[in-house]
């Protein structure tokens, strides 16, 4: 954790303070409880490590809070070979010459991983292990269904952009995803 909840309630506070709004950007499900608790006004990213307990749902649609999922963020390892192909055939329709490099590197990269056999130490050191992003995302999924039939405000939004997946312009296929 990089903030206690004395920082994150200071924060909100300070926010609140100055008739802004406030985002948490998290992916767990520690974060989601931190963010109920100390009066964040939206969340960003669905927590993946785990289903949401019914008591933080409720607080979080009392307080009349915010989620933007971001399903693609971590998602888009279901994809990685089509984006791949995309970058390869059009990718300087949207990225300078440098991106398009670096952005099929890295998904190249990512998708060898699925063929290695890599320990649990070596998978520690990962930046993203896809494994286990692809083994979380049935929470994220099952964590929006929640928030949804709970009358939760979720609002679209991608986070995409430093992720080397990340193309701007694709904001439909998270909103597809929420419909799926």
């Amino acid at each position: 954790p990089n903030h206690s909840e004395e920082g994150y309630r200071l924060i909100a506070r300070l926010a609140h303070e100055n008739d802004l709004k406030c985002a948490l950007h998290e992916p767990l499900l520690s974060g989601f409880r931190m963010g109920v608790a100390t009066g964040f006004d939206t969340l960003e990213h669905m927590p993946m490590d785990g289903i949401i307990p019914d008591r933080y749902i409720e607080k979080f649609v009392k307080q009349d809070m915010a989620m933007v999922p971001t399903l693609m963020a971590y998602g888009d390892v279901f994809i990685e070979d089509e984006l791949l192909e995309m970058v390869e055939k059009r990718g300087e329709e949207f990225l300078v010459p440098e991106a398009v490099k670096q952005m099929k590197k890295e998904l190249q990269k990512s998708l060898a991983q699925e063929k290695e056999d890599l320990s649990m130490d070596e998978r520690k050191k990962l930046i993203f292990d896809r494994q286990y992003l692809k083994d979380m995302h049935k929470n994220q999924v099952a964590n929006v269904q929640k928030l949804y039939r709970a009358g939760a405000t979720i609002a679209p939004g991608t986070d995409l952009g430093g992720y080397y997946s990340g193309f701007f312009g694709r904001f439909t296929e998270e909103l597809k995803r929420y419909v799926n």
